[in-house]
Parts: C-alpha cells; structure tokens; sequence
C-alpha cells in the first residue's frame, strides 16, 4: 500500500487495501487505523470528502481503542494525527500534550 501511496498512485492503494477487513493493521511499512492510509490515497486521488470520512472513522477507531488503553502512547499520537488531518489543529495539539511530556 505504501508503495503505490510514495509512487502517487491511490487508485492501486485503494484497490489492494479494500481486501483489508480490519480496522487496524501492523505490517512491515505501517502500523495504525486502516483507514488512515485510506484517507491518505482518497485525496491523493482529490476525493477529499471521501477522505475526511475515512479519516473521520479513524478517529472512531481510537477513540474507541483509547477507552481500553488510555495510557497507550501510540493511540494518543494516532489521535493527535487524525485530529490534524481533520483539519483540528487545536484538538491535535492537546491530544499530543500528554505524549510530548512522555519525551522528557
């Protein structure tokens, strides 16, 4: 999936990830919400409203996983992420307040 994403080809991302069904993946290039790499070939391919509902469930997807681990350092950088990719930069910055406090 990566590779299509770098060579700016989103159609072919799009096609080998749909055969994905979970929400959350870990391969060799990528570790994260399925659909944030989605989101990512969605406007690459200039479908941005279909990227923001990607991205839009992503952030469903942490949420939903924060609940469980509220202290996970991975799922609170996810979450800052989407939060900026939403176009949220103010909720992104305080979601990444905790893990800039981990750093020291």
């Amino acid at each position: 999936m990566t590779v299509w994403l770098w060579s700016r080809e989103p159609k072919k991302a799009l096609s080998l990830w749909q055969s994905v069904t979970q929400d959350y993946v870990k391969v060799a290039s990528f570790g994260g919400p399925k659909d944030d790499l989605t989101g990512v070939a969605l406007w690459l391919d200039h479908r941005h409203d279909a990227a923001t509902n990607a991205w839009q469930a992503v952030s469903r997807v942490v949420e939903k996983r924060l609940v469980a681990q509220p202290n996970s350092r991975s799922l609170v950088a996810w979450k800052g992420v989407v939060l900026w990719r939403l176009g949220d930069l103010v909720g992104a910055r305080q979601a990444l307040t905790p893990a800039e406090a981990w750093r020291r």
